[in-house]
């Protein structure tokens, strides 16, 4: 009598088990992926005053409930992934050289910190924000949080440097609206 119920429970268990793994399948069909680029125009001056001749400082904010998808599917984000980040420069007068510069992503106690350094910089120029040190993934989590952060630009050019400096943040998102 003992086996038959041990058998029967053993059973059961399976059978639940193999449905608990079905369902998670049939619930991963219905994840929806979309790609979703956030930008932020910072307008930069490099002073020419006293020894800080090219100096500059900008701060700007993303917020990622902006998007329209994002805030749609906000509450059923699965992942966040960063396909790719750059800047781009932009109404650049005249061309100029950047010695230093440093871009920083923050938001609470996770921030993101890339340094540029000898740049020659004019109309369009692109630089591309490496992931060496797992940078995009602080990114992702930033962006997990789905509330508004920090984009930060500051260094030093030639003096009376006048430039716009867009960062741009392609990302690809899995939602699941169950």
């Amino acid at each position: 009598m003992v086996k038959i119920n041990l058998k029967i429970l053993l059973s059961v268990i399976v059978v639940l088990a193999l449905s608990i793994a079905g369902c998670n399948k049939v619930k991963e069909l219905l994840d929806i992926k979309f790609d979703v680029d956030f930008k932020v125009d910072m307008s930069v001056e490099a002073g020419d005053l006293g020894l800080e001749g090219g100096a500059f400082s900008v701060e700007k904010t993303i917020d990622p409930l902006a998007d329209e998808d994002v805030k749609k599917y906000s509450d059923n984000i699965k992942g966040w992934e960063v396909t790719q980040l750059n800047l781009l420069f932009k109404q650049v007068t005249p061309d100029f050289y950047l010695s230093e510069g440093q871009v920083k992503l923050s938001h609470q106690e996770t921030e993101v910190v890339w340094d540029l350094v000898d740049q020659q910089i004019k109309e369009n120029t692109e630089i591309f924000l490496a992931n060496d040190n797992g940078q995009w993934q602080k990114v992702n989590e930033i962006m997990n949080k789905k509330e508004v952060f920090k984009v930060f630009f500051s260094g030093k050019a030639d003096p009376g440097s006048n430039f716009i400096l867009q960062l741009v943040i392609n990302s690809k998102i899995t939602a699941n609206p169950l």
